[in-house]
Parts: C-alpha cells; sequence; structure tokens
C-alpha cells in the first residue's frame, strides 16, 4: 500500500508539474493583457481631460471672436464714427456721445459675457461705456468705475495710450457698486480717415464664466487652472499660486502643443493636462490630483483582478483534477506491471504501457470490424426472421425502438463505383458516407447498417403527424447528404426508401426501398428518394401485361439495351467537353434512374461511366497536346473545370505531366 502511494504520488507530481507549466503561459499572457489594457484605459482616461480642456479653450477662443466681430461692426458704424471723429467743441458732441452709447448699451444687453464696453476717442480724450458718458475721463474714473489699486494716470497710460493692436490683462474692476475680477480685452479702434493707433476700445469679460467652462464638478475642490499668454502672463487661474503655475509653465516646453504628463505638483501626484493655441500662443492648463482620476478606474482595475484571480484559482484546480484523472492509469498500470519485491521507475513505466497501447490499436481495429460484421449480420438476420418473437430478439440486438409512430428504411447504394477500386478505398467511401450521415445530427436516426460492398441501410424512427411528414424529414436528411457528396466524391448515390407504421414491418421495407432503386424509368422526377409509394402508384397506372406479352416485353428490352447504350455513348461522345457531364444529368437525358444507367452501362461497355469518361477526355487531350495547345486551353478544351483537376487526372492515368508529355 505504501509502494502504491508513492507511485501514485509521484506520477501525480509529474503530471501536475507539467499541468502548472501549461497554465504559466495563459497566465503570463493574461498578466501582459492586464498591464496593456490598463494602460490604455489610463491613456483614454487621460485623453479625455486633454480634449475636455480644448473644448473649453475654445469656448474662450469663441468669446474673442465675438468681440472682433463686435468691433468690426463699430468700425462701419455711423453713430460710433461721428464720436471717434467728432472735435469735442460743438453743440453735437453731447449728442454724438448720447448716439453711441446706445450702440454700446444695445452691444451690451446682446452679449451676456460682457460685463462693460467702453469706447475711448483720442481726439477729444473722452471715454464712454453703454451707461456712462465722459468728456473728462479723469472725473468718471474713481466714481462708477475703477480697477482696484490703480490710480487714473496709470489706467490711462497703461489701456488709453497703449500702442499694441491687442492686448489682454487679468485685473480687479470696481464697476456699478461690484468688485469683479475680468478679463480686460483691450484693442486698437480703427475707422477710415483717421490716423491708425489713436483710439481704442475695451471690454470687460467675467473671470468666473471663463471659469465654469474649465472646472470639472467632480474634482472642482481640488482641480487647478492656469491660463498664461505667450510671455507667461497669468490670465485666468483657480486654486494656485503663483509658484504652482510656474511649476506647471516649466512643465510643459515651448514645442509641446497639446498632451498631458504625470507631475509632482504642491507635494502630491497630479494629471496635468495641456492646450497650446498655435494662433496667439496661450498655454491652457488644469492639474487634478492623479488619485482623484485614477479613482473612478478603481472599481473596474478590482473587478479585472478578482477575475484574474478567479481564472488562477480555476486553473489550479482544473491543473489537480486533471493531473488526477491523467495519474489514475498509469497508478492502475503499474499495480499490474509492477514488481512487487520493488517500485517500477516511472521512465519504464512509460515505455511498458506505451507498448501495451500500441499492441492495443491492433486488436481495436479487429474489434471494430467484428461489431460491424455483427451488426450487418444481425440486420440480415432480422430480414429473415419468421416471427415477431425472433425479430424481437434481433432488434433488441440492434437497440432499435418499438414505440414510434412512423419509421422509414432508406437504401443508398454507390453508383458509377470503379470495378478496380480496391478494398481500402472502398472502405474509406463507405466511413465517409456513415460519418456524414452521423455529421447532419438528425435526431431521427436510429441506425446506420452495411449490407454490402455497393450499400447502405439508414432507419429513421420518430413521431412525425403523418407518413407525408416523415418523408419530409427523410429528404431533408438525404439533401444535406447529396449537397456534400455531389461536391467531394466522384461517384453518385441514388436512395430508395419506404415509410411504415410498424416495426416488424423493417424487413418488407427493405425490400420494397430495393425494389424502388432498380426501376429502369424515371418515375420519381426530381425527389431526392425514390419512394416506394410511387412505384407502386405507377404500376397501378400501369397494370402488369400477361407472361407472354412480358416475355415479349423482355426480348424487346433486351434487344433494345445495346441500341439504348450505343446512344448513351454517343450522348458522352458528343457532351464530353462539358463540365456539367455526369452520370446524373445522362440518366435525365435518357429518362432513367442513375441505378439502371450504371447497372446498363457497366454491362455493355465493361467499365463503369466516369471511367469512360475521364478515358474519352484524356484521349482528347493527348490529340491537343500533341498539336502544341497550351494546357489550360486544353483542360477547358476537354471538360476540365479548371487546369488543376486536368494535371491531377492526367498523373493519375499517364504517370507524368502534361508539361513533361508536350516536352
Amino acid at each position: 500500500m505504501r509502494k502504491k502511494r508513492i507511485v501514485k504520488n509521484h506520477v501525480f507530481i509529474k503530471f501536475m508539474r507539467y499541468m502548472i507549466l501549461i497554465l504559466i503561459v495563459p497566465f503570463i499572457i493574461s498578466m501582459v493583457l492586464y498591464g496593456r489594457l490598463t494602460a490604455h484605459i489610463h491613456n483614454q482616461m487621460y485623453m479625455n481631460h486633454v480634449n475636455a480642456l480644448e473644448n473649453a479653450s475654445a469656448k474662450m477662443e469663441s468669446v474673442f471672436q465675438s468681440m472682433e466681430k463686435i468691433v468690426t461692426y463699430f468700425t462701419g458704424n455711423t453713430d460710433i464714427i461721428n464720436y471717434i471723429m467728432d472735435g469735442g467743441n460743438g453743440q453735437r458732441t453731447p449728442i454724438y456721445m448720447i448716439q453711441a452709447q446706445k450702440e454700446l448699451r444695445a452691444m451690451k444687453i446682446a452679449d451676456n459675457d460682457l460685463l462693460d464696453i467702453q469706447l475711448y476717442s483720442a481726439k477729444k480724450d473722452s471715454l464712454i461705456d453703454f451707461t456712462s458718458s465722459a468728456l473728462y475721463p479723469n472725473r468718471y474714473y474713481g466714481g462708477t468705475f475703477w480697477i482696484q489699486n490703480m490710480d487714473y494716470a496709470a489706467f490711462h497710460e497703461k489701456y488709453l495710450e497703449m500702442k499694441e493692436n491687442v492686448y489682454c490683462q487679468r485685473e480687479s474692476i470696481y464697476l456699478k457698486g461690484v468688485t469683479t475680477s475680468a478679463l480686460i480685452y483691450d484693442r486698437i479702434f480703427d475707422i477710415p480717415g483717421r490716423k491708425s493707433g489713436q483710439d481704442r476700445i475695451l471690454f470687460y469679460l467675467n473671470s468666473e464664466e471663463f471659469l465654469k467652462w474649465f472646472k470639472i464638478e467632480k474634482y472642482e475642490e481640488e482641480e487647478i487652472i492656469a491660463v498664461a499668454d505667450k510671455e507667461g502672463n497669468v490670465l485666468l487661474d483657480s486654486n494656485c499660486t503663483d509658484e504652482l503655475i510656474q511649476d506647471m509653465l516649466a512643465s510643459v516646453s515651448d514645442t509641446e502643443t497639446k498632451g498631458y504628463h504625470v507631475v509632482e505638483l504642491d507635494n502630491s501626484k497630479r494629471l496635468l493636462t495641456y492646450f497650446r493655441n498655435e494662433e496667439n500662443g496661450w498655454l491652457y492648463m488644469t492639474a487634478i490630483p492623479l488619485e482623484q482620476v485614477l479613482a473612478y478606474l478603481e472599481p473596474l482595475r478590482l473587478s479585472m483582478l478578482c477575475l484574474i484571480g478567479a481564472a488562477i484559482l480555476l486553473g489550479i484546480l482544473f491543473a489537480c483534477l486533471a493531473a488526477g484523472k491523467l495519474s489514475q492509469p498509469i497508478v492502475k498500470a503499474s499495480s499490474v506491471l509492477g514488481r512487487k519485491e520493488r517500485e517500477i521507475p516511472l521512465e519504464e513505466l512509460e515505455a511498458e504501457v506505451t507498448a501495451l497501447v500500441e499492441s492495443n490499436d491492433h486488436l481495436k481495429s479487429e474489434v471494430e470490424q467484428q461489431v460491424s460484421s455483427v451488426r450487418t449480420a444481425a440486420i440480415y438476420n432480422l430480414m429473415m426472421s419468421k416471427t415477431e418473437e425472433e425479430q424481437k430478439e434481433w432488434q433488441e440486438l440492434l437497440e432499435i425502438r418499438r414505440d414510434a409512430v412512423f419509421y422509414v428504411v432508406l437504401i443508398f447504394v454507390y453508383n458509377d463505383r470503379d470495378p478496380e477500386a480496391d478494398l481500402l478505398d472502398i472502405g474509406a467511401q463507405k466511413l465517409f458516407l456513415e460519418t456524414l450521415i452521423r455529421q447532419q445530427e438528425n435526431t431521427f436516426v436510429e441506425g446506420i447498417y452495411q449490407l454490402d460492398m455497393e450499400r447502405m441501410m439508414v432507419l429513421l424512427a420518430g413521431e412525425w403527424d403523418s407518413m407525408s411528414a416523415a418523408r419530409t424529414e427523410a429528404e431533408l436528411l438525404v439533401k444535406g447528404i447529396l449537397n456534400v457528396t455531389q461536391q467531394n466524391i466522384f461517384y453518385s448515390l441514388s436512395v430508395g426508401g419506404d415509410v411504415f407504421e410498424s416495426v416488424f414491418k423493417i424487413p418488407r421495407a427493405i425490400t420494397h426501398a430495393q425494389k424502388a432503386l432498380w426501376v429502369q424509368e424515371n418515375i420519381f422526377g426530381k425527389n431526392n428518394v425514390q419512394w416506394y409509394d410511387r412505384l407502386k402508384q405507377y404500376q397501378k397506372e400501369n397494370p402488369v401485361k400477361e407472361p407472354s406479352v412480358q416475355a415479349e416485353q423482355k426480348k424487346e428490352i433486351e434487344k433494345n439495351s445495346a441500341f439504348l447504350i450505343e446512344k448513351i455513348r454517343g450522348f458522352v461522345d458528343e457532351n464530353y467537353n462539358n463540365p456539367q457531364l455526369s452520370l446524373s444529368l445522362t440518366a435525365d437525358a435518357f429518362y432513367i434512374t442513375e441505378v439502371y444507367l450504371s447497372k446498363l452501362f457497366k454491362e455493355g461497355t465493361g467499365q463503369n461511366f466516369s471511367k469512360y469518361v475521364e478515358n474519352l477526355r484524356l484521349e482528347q487531350a493527348k490529340l491537343l497536346l500533341s498539336k502544341g495547345v497550351l494546357v489550360n486551353e486544353v483542360a477547358q478544351q476537354v471538360g476540365y473545370n479548371s487546369p488543376q483537376v486536368f494535371r491531377r487526372a492526367w498523373k493519375r492515368h499517364y504517370g507524368t505531366t502534361p508539361t513533361e508529355f508536350k516536352e
């Protein structure tokens, strides 16, 4: 017992080692895939943030584009032009200011993004907005409007005397009793007939409204936002200091336009996303704690790890079960092959088991042949049974059910088989057909029985509503088989059949199916099965003549057989170059069955139909090749579907290739 346990453990461990080695490969692959998938998901999430930043910047840029459209509109507006061009000393000066102010007010009402619009006329040094007019701006500035920590002189110099075409700056402004953080968009206001660069228009935009577009609600408290112009001046910021902004600017090189970095900011890892506008050089940046970004992926990551863990556990369990199952036969064999006085080495045990299995392969083949022979003998004994009791014995041996409503017997006959075919080829053909029938997965197939070298019987049993339904099921089965055989084998199949209700009528049904097969005339039309019921109907419509008349008819048939064979040969000689020429096509042309044509042709010519056609085609091909016709053209002219099929037939017949023959 102890030695047996040692052998068992030894074998189990060896199998377990192999199974673990096999499982390592998918484990490594799964981990690599997990890593790549995780990296891909991270990249997608990071790029989503980058795209969101780009979209927010596009919204901000659209606001400035709107400001430019307002400027374009004002340069062509008469009221605005009158205000700019007026010297300030005339009686109409107040009127021009009020009219221009109405235009500013209308534009302010139309655009909610605007806090205020100011228009400066250098000619008379006056400044107006949408509510106030000031011939003396120093009186206007410091009353209803001013910039925090900036006196009038500084304001006048920085914003009204500015020579740059466009200038943008963030300031804290006091306007109409409210202090607000604003982005000042200050630009030259040029009109025809006026010296360029003297007058200006100022747009005051609410910074908080801009920031809303950049803020992500779930990160709002921790999200750092910064927008800087191409000189590095900060235009917008949120939740950050000057030091943080400089660190963010340093993290993005001048050549980078769009992307993300994972950086250390404010003592924590953050996802820094950036987008640079190529037209004005502004850089838009956001920084979010990386931990918060990845937190939304944590459930997915844990789920994936759980799946991988479960797969590993299942793999180990499978390895244990497989190793146990695989080791059991070896362990049992060791108890038979092992020597009592010592433990058998595993290598020696494997060699002895291998030799035993190889010796049993021949035995297995012989057993299979014996089983097939027994089933064939049993079906013949069933056919010869005289009583129902005898039939029951053979039915039990063949495992035929007795409770079906209807039964169908189908007899498959191999037509046009090569008489020179050896037993191995015939056996392979029969095995192919039997395998094909089983592959149809028809649940009504009760059994498949080999009757002889040319015939196979298939029995169907089922609870169909009628005989017609049973025939339909059988027709579908045969159709599926013929669809395959017509493309894959060089001989044809004919099928005879009969439907019956009692299991004890199997012998009679076999005889009926056989009779339906040996009918000369094609009375079955395009049906896949030659049904005995159709034969009975035909015989009823054409009653049997008197014996003397039958004898005369038999002589006439024998006399005409030779004539019919000659007509068939003539038909083949005329149509050998048709790739569709076949036993079925020829039988249809002469209104006879394939079985009868195959039998008649073989008896009349001494060779089967397909062999005759092939010999005729190859003889004609030889003549054409000797005249210098190309191989591809020869194949087409003698009736082959492709040059490859022609070459194989030539090689099989002559032992050389067509090209070698030409040379």
